[in-house]
């Protein structure tokens, strides 16, 4: 297998460099690819168990014909970002002094890690800023709609709004901003209509009904800030940079004396930066778990709504393999990197 994969390699680089420097970064990467295949088979075995108990909707859970869509959720970003991230960013810095060995940036011991620092510390107050404001509007979001939810219950058993109007709720919970008007404006003409009918006892309740439609309406027409997000992808792109291709002087790998000091740096620094891309992707994954229904019909019972339960099923499985496959890569490659230096 090991003779195999050293002649695709020999085959592949031949043709770019002279003889020794193809005879060097063939042994560089030979474990890599080892490692790499047997590791590929046992995240294969893993990703079929996922596939078989990864659903933590039930079935009896997903209405596809109220949502008009599927309320299974999807793939974790921030997770398969982490994963991808230790792949490449552990097999650039195994094979980087092979591949690149005077192409990096070398700074005083004091300028790399200040300068990753600084940098890790504005993208941290960014996106901290970031996820505080999109939690915060979630929240406010999430109670306003279970509050008008249940105010239009009442108002339905008064015989003043029409049942259907829970129906429409539930859409505006799950409306896409293009969808976001006219599920606006239907409800907005149910309430409308409801005050002609109302006495002076449920006017009150109407009125209220109406400023937190409107409140539900605002919040989810605000977009993406764009600034905040370029902001944060330079950040986070320059403290992975940074950590990635400069080196503090002094850590060679030639030098013996730097040998265990390098080890323990590449290693802070492959966690460091898929952490920084976990912390990326993951703010989609907030904003996505928002997506999923926050009230389910009871199918028995016509337009009658409960709190939909996201995680029935016992998820502790999940929790293993995940935890499992971040173990397993993040040992695969210090034990590379261990070979590297060490």
């Amino acid at each position: 297998m090991s003779k195999g994969i050293a002649s695709i390699l020999s085959l592949g680089v031949g043709f770019f460099l002279p003889a020794t420097e193809e005879a060097t970064l063939v042994e560089g990467i030979m474990p890599l690819a080892i490692v790499g295949s047997i590791f590929l088979g046992v995240l294969n075995a893993m990703a079929s168990t996922f596939l078989r108990y990864g659903n933590v909707i039930p079935e009896a859970e997903r209405d596809i014909s109220r949502f008009q869509r599927s309320a299974t959720p999807g793939t974790r970003l921030g997770f398969t970002a982490f994963i991808i991230s230790i792949w490449v960013f552990g097999a650039f810095l195994y094979l980087r002094d092979e591949i690149m060995p005077s192409s990096r940036l070398v700074y005083s011991i004091s300028e790399y890690w200040g300068l990753i620092a600084l940098s890790a510390t504005v993208f941290a107050l960014i996106l901290g800023f970031r996820i505080a404001r999109l939690s915060a509007r979630i929240n406010k979001e999430d109670e306003t709609m279970l509050s008008l939810v249940r105010d239009s219950e009442l108002l339905i058993r008064r015989g003043i709004l029409d049942p259907i109007i829970v129906e429409q709720l539930a859409d505006l919970d799950t409306a896409r901003p293009k969808e976001l008007l006219d599920n606006y404006s239907v409800l907005r003409e149910q309430v409308r209509v409801g005050m002609l009918l109302a006495q002076d006892k449920d006017r009150d309740l109407l009125l209220s009904v109406e400023k937190q439609l409107d409140t539900i309406a605002h919040s989810k027409q605000q977009g993406r800030d764009i600034t905040e997000l370029l902001s944060l992808t330079a950040f986070a792109a320059v403290t992975i940079g940074l950590g990635l291709w400069a080196r503090p002087k002094g850590l060679e790998l030639n030098l013996p004396q730097a040998s265990w000091s390098g080890f323990l740096s590449e290693v802070f620094i492959l966690l460091f930066v898929s952490t920084i891309a976990f912390l990326c992707f993951n703010l989609f994954d907030i904003r996505r778990d928002r997506e999923t229904p926050l009230l389910a019909s009871i199918k028995e019972r016509g337009y009658d709504y409960q709190v939909f339960f996201r995680h029935k099923q016992n998820l502790r499985v999940q929790h293993f393999i995940a935890v499992l496959i971040s173990i397993t890569l993040s040992v695969t490659f210090c034990v590379l990197l261990y070979n590297k230096w060490i």
